[in-house]
């Protein structure tokens, strides 16, 4: 028991924001995710990626254990034909080799915490390629789906299954969209998705914080599972994220990191420079809402230099892209743009595959000189 105790002291890392939570307001939490769970028969579980930690405790305290291991074995093979003109980096060779390795094998693989645009699809279609059995890769958006299947027909040539944006095409690689899975997490073809897939990898994965997810998360049985993601972390001293608490918890701790610097070091991307600009003016606000409305989305002087800023970078030949949170700033700036003489493309939740395509393609070749929207999160390659 004492044991078990200590465990869960060890496993209960204090979640981010958990100050804000009305149940830890009043006593009724500790503001900590508790993953030690006890069960009606007295007996105690812990959730597989734990399972390192379980047994480092148990040497620490020379206790002596039997492990019998009922984890579902792998029990498909695949067929992969990597391209032979596309060769990997000396650092996602490592991570391929970490992945695969003795100690991501413990608790059925591990997390990869890599730069974006360190190649993280590139990886996960290496780790496909050596392991050569059924996968189910999960993404977190629409153009994220198409980018990575697009992908993984052209290294692993392979036909490449795509579940989500209107449709359900299962292969022995298939690339899925978290929220469609989310919203049919109940169905039949959902669970058998799942639990006919021996390695799943979760991309971007320090996003998947819902309930829903976390359920459909821990009633995985897949024998091998990973994460990728940039930003994943943990803070033993302060406060991290519930997305990083439960992917550790699911597949196990980070396997291989890197920091962008170390790319910047290596040759492989470009130092970033960053300016930041004063705007002038007082603004009056009841609440975050109403101050984000009148001092970013309405605020006439900012917005006149965010199309400036625009033209000039064009001017110098640079492909520009415009960011924005909200569709109602969106189309005020691309009435800015277009004022100031630009060319645009749009780029929003609604916008199609075929439009999205299209935009981007444009954009890629120069007949459209600003690309403008709100979708372009972690991993999107424009």
């Amino acid at each position: 028991m004492e044991l078990v105790k200590t465990l869960d002291r060890a496993t209960a890392p204090t979640v981010k924001g958990h100050r804000y939570n009305k149940a830890f307001q009043q006593g009724l939490w500790d503001g900590r995710e508790h993953m030690v769970k006890r069960q009606r028969d007295g007996a105690f579980t812990i959730p597989v990626g734990l399972l390192p930690d379980l047994l480092a405790l148990a040497d620490e305290r020379e206790i002596e254990y039997d492990i019998d291991d009922e984890r579902r074995q792998p029990s498909s093979s695949i067929i992969t034909d990597w391209h032979p003109e596309w060769k990997l980096r000396p650092y996602q060779i490592e991570s391929v080799n970490a992945a695969i390795s003795g100690d991501g094998l413990l608790s059925g693989k591990g997390l990869l915490r890599l730069p974006t645009r360190s190649g993280k699809t590139v990886i996960a279609a290496g780790v496909i390629d050596r392991l050569k059995v059924k996968t189910l890769f999960l993404v977190q958006s629409e153009m994220l789906l198409s980018q990575t299947i697009e992908l993984f027909r052209t290294v692993l040539r392979v036909p490449i299954g795509k579940v989500g944006a209107g449709s359900w095409e299962v292969e022995d690689v298939t690339v899925a969209s978290c929220q469609t899975l989310t919203r049919r997490a109940s169905t039949d073809e959902v669970k058998e998705l799942i639990h006919g897939s021996d390695l799943v990898i979760f991309d971007e994965c320090h996003h998947l914080e819902g309930k829903r997810w976390r359920e459909l998360l821990e009633s995985c049985d897949s024998p091998y599972k990973l994460g990728l993601s940039a930003t994943i972390y943990f803070d033993e001293d302060g406060e991290t994220p519930r997305g990083s608490i439960w992917m550790k918890a699911a597949t196990g701790g980070v396997l291989y990191s890197m920091e962008p610097s170390d790319l910047i070091r290596m040759g492989y991307l470009i130092k970033p420079l960053i300016k930041l600009y004063r705007i002038g003016g007082n603004v009056q606000a009841s609440d975050y809402q109403e101050a984000y409305q009148l001092g970013v989305v309405e605020h006439a002087e900012r917005n006149y230099m965010v199309c400036e800023k625009a033209k000039q970078a064009v001017d110098q030949g640079l492909s520009t892209l415009v960011v924005a949170s909200r569709l109602d700033h969106v189309s005020i700036l691309k009435d800015g743009l277009e004022g100031a003489g630009l060319s645009v493309d749009v780029i929003v939740g609604a916008t199609t595959s075929e439009e999205r395509r299209r935009a981007v393609s444009n954009y890629a070749s120069g007949q459209t000189q600003v690309l403008l929207g709100t979708v372009f999160g972690e991993g999107v390659d424009i």
